[in-house]
């Protein structure tokens, strides 16, 4: 392979004017033609696996006796486009059949002597089918076995669920995104640690999924017709293909099969639909509109707005019956809806439009956008019979979204100005080839070529300054994001089964080069970070302290290249929607915000899976992953850079043993999983907010020798002005003027003086990061309670470790020694000063962050019969941990003790129901009743946990200089329970025949059937009068704790306890489809 790959860019410096926006250009540096042949030659050579899209069948052949019959004849044909599959039972009466695609087949036993029998087989994604055949004495009539093969897998240790087509084409979804059915599967809740302002990868609308209560991003392996669908830079999975090219998927939360890594034990493993010897296609319409739905109570007086179009089609069908097939796809989705505000917002918009104002910048107008996700979506694929023994499929992937006024704030906490466009345009090709060498030699090879391109572009007021009250309220432009990346990835792999006797060896590797360019524009243009009484100029800062009034920061922080500190920066363009660094330094920043670099990821295992006894198999193996870091250099770094973690051994070992004559089966497993590195996390500490030198910390081990325990300093970072009257002892020797320089800036462009600047790095990073751990163990027993009725019991437990942990760490203790600090009523620790006069508060990151997981499992299905179907599964689990993300509220309140902050999670969900519900009308009922569908899909769910942080007078409990994370009195992480989650979605649909091929299909549709207002985010901020955060009024007198939503203790603005984000109202959804 001799094309040449690019990996490097010039990210052209941006200039937008009247709101509309210019891309940064990037373009892609070349590597040398002889790093591109020793990748081929590698993967040629060794490459691995992603081969858990197919399923594998195993059949024991038998005589009425109980004898087991070897060189019996096992033909395997596909229902729908005639591919074969021939293997012959050893000695021991076994066939095994690896690498076959699901679907419907045919299978054909054969014997000489004995009569040949055939039964239908269905194979779902990832499924070990294994079920004994018996042959009746040679007569001269074919027999055949009409009823289905048992819908347990008997030799799958794993714990997984398969979701499949009637699903995924007949319930409800809102959105109609096929990945919002994980949610039906145990263990799996929609994440919420993760801060949407702090990293724009973040932004992206997919759905963040938490498995076993862990965080979202970069925990989970999503796999898409066995390639890697995931993005690296950010950790989640990319845009997802349409649900109507969607054939079936399988949520595994214990994943002990070596062949899948770079996970902490999820996986989601999709396939797509391919044609068949037959044309089928299909063409629909879904239509949404406000003036069908409820209102929702945290839309803007009179703007609660709604229009959704989606649509598209498909067609599949041969190129040449039973050899070459084709399958197209289109979708298109138009959708504008109104934003949602907190209820501060709405109550205080007036006087946060005074405030604005009066430090220069524009007022806000809640009812002035709409959030547009306009997409354009195309799928083509080609499925190839080259022979028996050989198929090839080739695929192309399209995404074009075109996403305006995308949230850049927490939900719930943005002003029309912190909303951003958000094109992503995402591409894929991938090919698939298996092979069959001989009966017990099989191969599958995969290629895959991707790139995506990310922009967050601001808009309007989005370039003026932001405006911030931690966990309250943001406005303007970027606190903390990605303003753009371009991620290239390209995909090799290699899958060899073997075998021989009652043992299934799986052996394989893979190899993984990714190019990343991105633009990191913290900070930009710059930031005022305020609380509530200094935001509104409450006392004492009305004047009470010099220089105070109505929007008065207690911080200003901007970024800063390297090359320009400790040096005035010059004005630049007052003009804010010129540019975010519009000026005669807009190069220099440019140049200091913007990287490339590229990691490789490469993987190997190794696997045994053997079938000691007929009713027991156990499966053992190793896998082995690296991700080899970016050189320092490529990120313009200065000094030390991570090393590539080389130890990254996951041995995993399971059993399944089948009972009560295969109608039951026991399965437990466990294991070692490494996820892949945290980049979305780690980044800041490369380029937008590093630190330009170390600061002094006695406190901390590390910093005795930060060149060999740090990374060094990166190409730009975050500094700031510093106020003594509003932080005593972090800005001595400083001018009180932050106020005046804050507003200086926003007049005329002019950045304050150099000794008026500190830094604020967010920022250290430990050099030796390895990547994150989790071990993991699951105990599941299932069985057939009659003919179509599964009962399913389980049992799990991770604990996740290695996680990235920031914590602020300028702060010190009397001598040095923490025991000299004093200490609150509430017995929190007080510092006494900074730990370096010449910083403002500075994040450190660690991967010492921990998750601890115990859940207990209830799953009942059963199979279409008697006209309907049904899926439920109940959960009960427990998730303790420390915040392990970015967000600057969430980090522990103490540096030297980060354990203090152990709670329930962030995602800990105590219960949790689902139920699925498919019926249908019978054929031999009237006309007038006969071809209704009707679904029902239904979430319940207790309720979330809330930190109760603090904003008292000076903002600052603890006395570390950092106000973010100050929690009241002495109450523990995660203290305050939210609201309980109660959702109902139904659908009716009536099937109209208009001939024997053309059928159309009208549905009717309500989401949140019963309109309950499910508040997902509350104002948790409590303002207090007391300087040490306790529970007490103006008076000192004591005050009632909050403890849930809804008991009505709300702060002295009454704005605590208040719905920041509820989810949508009740809504109606039309649509018609013609199928053929």
């Amino acid at each position: 392979m001799s094309t040449q790959r690019a990996i490097a860019s010039r990210l052209k410096p941006e200039n937008e004017q009247s709101g509309t926006s210019k891309n940064a250009e990037i373009t892609m540096k070349r590597t040398s033609s002889l790093s591109t042949a020793v990748v081929v030659l590698v993967l040629l050579v060794s490459s691995s696996v992603l081969g858990q899209q197919l399923a594998t069948l195993k059949v024991t052949v038998s005589d009425p006796s109980g004898a087991v019959i070897p060189g019996a004849t096992i033909t395997l044909t596909n229902t729908e486009t005639g591919a074969k599959r021939t293997d012959i039972t050893e000695s021991h009466g076994l066939s095994v059949m690896p690498g076959v695609p699901a679907g419907t087949y045919e299978m054909t036993a054969d014997a000489k002597g004995f009569s040949p029998l055939k039964m239908p087989v269905t194979l779902s994604v990832g499924q070990i089918s294994s079920f004994p055949v018996t042959l009746g004495i040679s007569v001269k009539e074919e027999v055949k076995v009409e009823e289905t093969v048992q819908s347990i897998d008997t030799e799958k240790s794993e714990v997984s669920q398969v979701i499949d087509t009637p699903k995924i084409a007949d319930l409800p979804i809102s959105g109609r995104d096929f990945i919002d059915f994980v949610l039906l599967t145990p263990s799996v809740n929609v994440g919420r640690s993760t801060a949407v302002g702090a990293q724009s990868p973040f932004t992206e609308t997919v759905l963040k999924l938490s498995f076993g209560g862990v965080r979202e991003s970069h925990t989970s392996f999503f796999a898409l017709d066995g390639i890697d669908y995931t993005t690296s830079i950010s950790g989640v999975q990319r845009i997802s293909p349409s649900q109507d090219w969607v054939q079936e998927f399988r949520v595994v939360d214990s994943p002990y099969a070596t062949d899948t890594g770079r996970n902490l034990g999820s996986v989601v493993n999709t396939i797509t639909k391919a044609g068949t010897n037959h044309v089928h296609g299909s063409a629909y319409e879904y239509f949404r509109n406000n003036n069908l739905d409820a209102n929702n109570s945290l839309a803007a007086p009179g703007f609660n707005t709604l229009r959704f179009n989606q649509f598209g089609g498909t067609v599949g069908g041969p190129i040449r019956k039973e050899k070459n097939f084709y399958f197209l796809g289109y979708e298109g989705q138009r959708r504008a809806e109104s934003p949602l505000y907190s209820s501060f917002i709405l109550n205080s918009i007036a006087g946060i439009n005074a405030v604005k104002q009066a430090i220069g910048l524009e007022p806000e107008n809640l009812g002035s956008i709409l959030q547009i996700d306009d997409y354009d979506k195309t799928i083509i694929k080609s499925n190839n019979l080259l022979s028996e023994k050989t198929s090839l499929n080739i695929t192309y992937l399209f995404n074009d979204s075109r996403k305006r006024n995308a949230r850049g704030a927490v939900p719930g906490e943005g002003l029309p100005s912190s909303y951003r466009d958000n094109p992503v345009r995402d591409q894929t090709i991938y090919a698939n080839l298996t092979h069959v060498f001989t009966h017990d030699l099989t191969s599958e090879t995969l290629l895959q070529y991707g790139r995506r391109d990310f922009h967050l572009n601001p808009k309007g007021l989005g370039f003026e300054p932001a405006l911030q009250i931690p966990d309250l309220m943001e406005s303007g432009g970027f606190v903390g994001s990605v303003h753009l990346y371009r991620e290239q990835h390209f995909q090799a792999a290699e899958n060899l089964t073997y075998i021989r006797g009652k043992h299934t060896f799986k052996v394989g590797g893979e190899l993984q080069p990714v190019w990343t360019d991105t633009q990191v524009t913290l900070f930009s243009p710059g930031l005022a970070v305020l609380t509530p009484q200094s935001f509104f100029g409450l006392p004492p800062f009305d004047g009470t302290i010099p220089g105070t009034g109505p929007g008065t920061p207690v911080a200003f922080l901007f970024l800063e290249p390297r090359s320009l500190f400790g040096q005035q920066i010059p004005n630049r363009d007052p003009v804010f929607q010129d540019g975010l660094y519009a000026g005669p330094s807009q190069q220099a920043f440019s140049d200091a915000t913007s990287v490339s670099y590229q990691h490789i990821l490469w993987s190997t295992y190794i696997q045994d899976q053997w079938k000691a006894r007929s009713n027991l198999s156990f499966t053992i193996g190793v896998h082995y992953d690296v991700d080899r870091l970016p050189s320092g250099s490529e990120l313009k770094q200065a000094g030390g850079f991570h090393p590539t973690d080389y130890n990254n051994v996951q041995p995993r070992a399971s059993f399944a043993y089948s009972f009560n004559g295969g109608k039951g089966v026991v399965r437990s497993g466990t294991g070692l999983f490494i996820a892949p590195f945290v980049y979305s996390d780690i980044l800041v500490s490369w380029v937008g907010a590093s630190e330009f030198s170390y600061m002094n910390q006695p406190m901390l081990p590390e910093f005795a020798n930060p060149s060999q325990n740090l990374i060094g300093f990166g190409p730009s970072g975050a500094v700031g002005a510093c106020d003594p009257n509003l932080v005593p002892g972090l800005c001595v020797g400083f001018p009180g003027t932050l106020r005046a320089d804050f507003f200086n800036f926003v007049k005329s462009g002019q950045y304050p003086a150099p000794n008026a600047l500190r830094q604020f790095p967010l920022g250290y990073a430990k050099k030796n990061f390895p990547q994150p751990l989790s071990e993991q163990a699951s105990l599941e027993v299932e069985h057939q309670l009659g003919k179509d009725l599964y009962l399913s019991l389980g049992y799990q437990w991770m604990h996740a470790m290695r996680l990235p942990v920031y914590s602020s760490i300028n702060a010190d203790c009397p001598g040095h020694v923490e025991a000299n600090c004093p200490r609150l009523p509430s017995g929190k620790e007080i510092f006494s000063a900074p730990a370096d006069p010449n910083f403002g508060f500075v994040l450190y990151v660690k991967p010492i962050g921990f998750s601890i997981y115990n859940a207990g499992t209830l799953s009942l299905r059963k199979a279409f019969s008697h006209h309907f179907n049904f899926l439920t599964n109940y959960t009960y689990s427990k998730s303790i941990d420390i915040s392990t993300t970015v967000n600057l509220p969430n980090t522990p309140e103490n540096y030297l003790h980060p354990e203090f902050d152990r709670a329930v999670g962030d995602n800990d969900v105590r219960h949790r129901f689902t139920l699925a519900l498919l019926a249908e009308t019978p054929q031999q009922w009237s006309w007038l009743l006969r071809d209704f569908k009707a679904s029902l899909l239904t979430g319940l769910q207790s309720p979330r946990h809330f930190t109760i942080n603090a904003a008292p007078p000076q903002g600052d409990l603890n006395n570390d200089g950092f106000t973010f994370n100050d929690r009241m009195d002495n109450l523990p992480r995660n203290s305050y329970l939210g609201d309980s989650y109660y959702d109902v979605d139904v659908r009716l649909q009536r099937v109209i025949p208009f001939s024997e091929r053309i059928k159309g299909e009208a549905s009717f549709e309500v989401f949140n059937l019963f309109n309950k207002a499910n508040v997902q985010e509350i104002d948790h901020l409590y303002v207090t009068p007391s300087p040490v955060g306790a529970f007490v009024d103006p008076l000192g007198n004591p005050v009632p704790v909050p403890q849930r939503f809804g008991d009505h203790i709300t702060d002295g603005n009454s704005n605590f306890g208040q719905p920041k984000f509820v989810a949508p109202a009740r809504q109606i959804q039309l649509s018609f489809r013609v199928n053929f």
